[in-house]
């Protein structure tokens, strides 16, 4: 596969500070001998808002995501590359995928999920090695800041002499620290149910100014929309949130740090 045949990321919003978030992985995976270091949040398979979702629904919101954060540019070209461009096009591997993008609940803490010494599929090892990637971990954990959501770690290594229990003795403490951090700093604009589009941003805007107290015909003239345009927004939100009426909407928004 060509590596310039990539997928570009939808152009990102300014307030997701991918520049500082991107900082941190690469200050971390040099100062611990990581080849490549990527973050992202996922949401629990407990979550209402991924309920109506079957498992090709949700490759092609994976698809569309944007808040996936990376050490290198290298790492960026690996995931177009790699995981869009070929995982997620190939039959077998897509269903493996899709089977683990909500399973929080149901899968282990940490497991290798590639090792060029292992042997596999010969395409898959050929793809990492392209990238120059060597040995795989996939590494779990919850978010201190809302039970509903995940983070998820990738890290690529060059020392085959590191292993699970490696990973979660040596590097899982100090990932915990650096996702607590980003957990504080960044929780609203790197949400995984705006980055999956379950929501989208002019209804929660909507969402937000009701919950401010606005009446719908307030919210309409703040947001230069009708007040039908509102209660369409109303809908939305009701629909992705589960909700059965406005106020149960912004709970629920709440509850997912939609809304403050």
């Amino acid at each position: 596969m060509d590596r310039n045949n990539t997928i570009e990321f939808e152009e990102d919003n300014p307030s997701i500070n991918r520049e500082e978030i991107e900082q941190a992985l690469s200050d971390f995976a040099s100062a611990n001998g990581l080849t490549d270091l990527f973050y992202c949040y996922d949401i629990c398979a407990n979550t209402e808002i991924n309920q109506n979702d079957d498992p090709d629904k949700l490759c092609n919101r994976f698809k569309k995501r944007a808040r996936i954060f990376f050490s290198s540019e290298n790492g960026r070209d690996y995931f177009k590359t790699v995981i869009i461009g070929y995982v997620l096009k190939d039959r077998h591997l897509r269903a493996k995928f899709e089977k683990k993008l909500f399973q929080r609940n149901y899968v282990r803490e940490c497991v290798c999920a590639y090792d060029k010494l292992a042997g596999g599929a010969s395409k898959t090892e050929e793809l990492h090695e392209n990238f120059g990637y060597q040995k795989k971990f996939e590494l779990v954990m919850p978010c201190p800041r809302n039970s509903h959501f995940f983070a998820r770690f990738i890290i690529m290594t060059s020392n085959h002499d590191m292993d699970e229990a490696g990973v979660l003795r040596e590097l899982k403490p100090k990932l915990v620290e650096l996702h607590k951090d980003f957990a504080n700093q960044y929780i609203s604009s790197i949400n995984p149910v705006i980055d999956y589009q379950y929501i989208k941003a002019n209804s929660l805007r909507v969402l937000e100014s009701l919950a401010k107290g606005l009446s719908r015909k307030e919210a309409a003239e703040k947001l230069y929309l009708t007040v039908r345009g509102i209660d369409y927004h109303i809908e939305l939100m009701k629909t992705a949130l589960a909700a059965p009426n406005i106020p149960n909407a912004i709970y629920k928004a709440c509850a997912l740090s939609l809304i403050r």
